[in-house]
């Protein structure tokens, strides 16, 4: 079996109702361990490869190694992915170098030009038949070259993540290189009205997470300047979010009132 794009390994997964591991590798002793733990448990696997394991490692030998892997366990797939790639050139070497996932990390950039950034990797990998992995928010930490601290650390948007697939995917067939971008982008927010018995379930959460929520999109209106059309249409945006979650949140306190009265 050769190396294999994630399109088809996700859909099993999200059928089957199962995680698919992926783990980040540098030299050939960790390949070899990773690789046959999951040929022992019968798993497909992604092996992730970041800016800095290509320049510790070399390329060539990176997927050499992983290439002896597939030829040793030919009985699971195996994709090779950039993990956060740091901008369209690193991308495309990777993609040019027979990896068949890639990530495009511009979450540092701003959103205009994120989009720009995503639909150049997505046009050219779509040539070449690579899944396109983008990210939207930023986590507080350190991986390789990319340090955030907690002050700039911030949640993906809902509304953004709709925005960011409807002005990226002009490209035909863009939605399947695309889907682990929205899927996987990280530490995406609750959605507006989550599921009734979540709620009920754990309200003080629930309260704590709507109240976090809105606060957030507070704040951010807050730094907007409303002196042009496209931010007082994002302004709107989040005034509009704001609105249904102190809803929730009114709906789920209450429910709390009550189950405390019990």
């Amino acid at each position: 079996m050769a190396l294999v794009t994630t399109t088809e390994m996700f859909k099993k997964a999200y059928d089957g109702g199962y995680a698919i591991g992926a783990f980040n590798v540098n030299n050939m002793e960790i390949v070899q361990g990773i690789t046959e733990a999951a040929r022992e448990e019968k798993a497909p696997l992604i092996l992730q490869v970041s800016k800095g394991a290509r320049a510790y490692a070399n390329h060539t030998y990176l997927v050499k190694l992983v290439e002896a892997a597939v030829i040793e366990c030919p009985e699971i797939p195996i994709a090779l992915h950039l993990d956060h790639g740091p901008d369209f050139e690193t991308c495309k070497s990777c993609i040019d170098g027979g990896f068949t996932s890639v990530m495009i990390d511009a979450s540092s950039k701003p959103f205009a030009e994120n989009i720009e950034i995503t639909k150049k990797v997505v046009e050219y990998a779509h040539d070449h038949g690579v899944v396109v992995e983008a990210e939207l928010g930023a986590l507080a930490g350190i991986e390789d070259d990319v340090k955030v601290s907690a002050e700039e650390s911030h949640y993906t948007h809902p509304e953004e993540v709709e925005e960011f697939v409807s002005k990226a995917e002009n490209q035909e067939d863009f939605p399947a290189l695309v889907h682990r971008a929205i899927a996987y982008a990280k530490a995406a927010e609750l959605p507006v009205t989550p599921p009734r018995e979540k709620a009920s379930a754990n309200p003080l959460r629930t309260v704590d997470s709507f109240g976090r929520s809105i606060r957030r999109s507070t704040a951010q209106m807050r730094t907007l300047d409303l002196s042009t059309e496209e931010n007082k249409a994002a302004a709107r945006k989040k005034l509009e979010t704001c609105l249904a979650n102190l809803e929730e949140l009114r709906r789920t306190v209450e429910a709390l009132k009550a189950t405390l009265e019990e």
